[in-house]
């Protein structure tokens, strides 16, 4: 377990959540999902070959992470699972609801990594990277739901 991994897992307590959150130790598999079935260029997800794309504002900041989730949420009427990872000094998986994603956030984003949080089903992915974009994409199916 890393050191960040370890922090998540203090924090997530401190607050309450860590019964609400499920902990995969080996996420080789869903990453492995993850790169089959989104489009990647240069290891980092390929926006433009996404049906959906929409780039959020304000760079890698909590709260407008938090409202630009929120409102890609509410848009497209997003309910579920989410599974976050990490791309370098995380070495677990976390899976939590998407009701609980608010509130969990700021956990994962003070790791200086870059931040996937995806469907379980692998219907759409949020990304906040190191240098502070945050992107949402979508496969087609996730426009058929609606």
């Amino acid at each position: 377990m890393s050191v960040y991994d370890s922090e998540i897992l203090s924090n997530l307590r401190e607050v309450g959540y860590d019964h609400l959150v499920s902990v995969e130790n080996d996420p080789a598999e869903f990453v492995g999902g993850i790169e089959e079935e989104f489009p990647f260029l240069y290891g980092r997800p390929d926006w433009e070959h996404m049906a959906v794309h929409l780039k959020g504002e304000g760079g890698a900041d909590p709260c407008s992470v938090s409202a630009f989730i929120r409102s890609v949420f509410e848009r497209f009427m997003i309910d579920g699972t989410v599974v976050y990872v990490g791309d370098s000094l995380t070495d677990y998986s976390y899976e939590f609801s998407v009701l609980q994603s608010e509130s969990i956030l700021p956990a994962f984003l003070q790791i200086p990594q870059h931040h996937y949080f995806v469907h379980k089903k692998y219907f759409w992915i949020f990304a906040v990277s190191f240098e502070g974009d945050v992107d949402f994409g979508a496969k087609v199916e996730l426009l058929r739901r609606k």
